[in-house]
Parts: structure tokens; C-alpha cells; sequence
């Protein structure tokens, strides 16, 4: 379980459907003023002008605490347009 007060940091991967994941990048701080969040957001970004048009990407985040305990989120999906 993760908890506010200790360190965590989250790295964020992706892959084109059913190929291998890479890394996107790895955030160790929330964003908080751009968010509109309370707690802010985690964040790291694609840039998608790497893809052709109707590629499907798959998105995983990837949190770990201080305590080395580890949570995944679930897999999401992102049609290029």
C-alpha cells in the first residue's frame, strides 16, 4: 500500500499492442498547481508523432515506496489519431 508521506515514485511504460514494453519515464514528484488534483498527479509523457496514425499504444504505471513495496496500475489503451 502506498502512503502520501512516504517517497514514492512512479515509472510509466508503453508498448504497441502485443509488442515489448519500453520505458516512458519515471516521475518522483506530483505535479500539483496544473492538475486540478488536490493530491496532483504523476506524470510522464509520449510523444506520439513517433507512431502512424491508428497504432494501438498500451499504457502501464508502475509505483514503488519507500519501502520498495510496488503497486501496477491497470493496462490502458490509446488509439493514435
Amino acid at each position: 500500500m502506498l502512503f502520501r508521506s512516504d517517497f514514492n515514485e512512479v515509472t510509466f511504460a508503453v508498448r504497441v499492442k502485443g509488442k515489448s514494453w519500453s520505458t516512458v519515464g519515471t516521475s518522483d514528484h506530483r505535479l500539483l498547481s496544473v492538475t486540478g488534483f488536490k493530491d496532483g498527479l504523476y506524470r510522464a509523457y509520449v510523444n506520439q508523432d513517433k507512431y502512424k496514425k491508428g497504432t494501438v499504444l498500451e499504457f502501464v504505471a508502475i509505483a514503488v515506496n519507500a519501502n520498495g513495496e510496488k503497486l501496477a496500475s491497470g493496462l490502458q489503451s490509446y488509439t493514435i489519431k
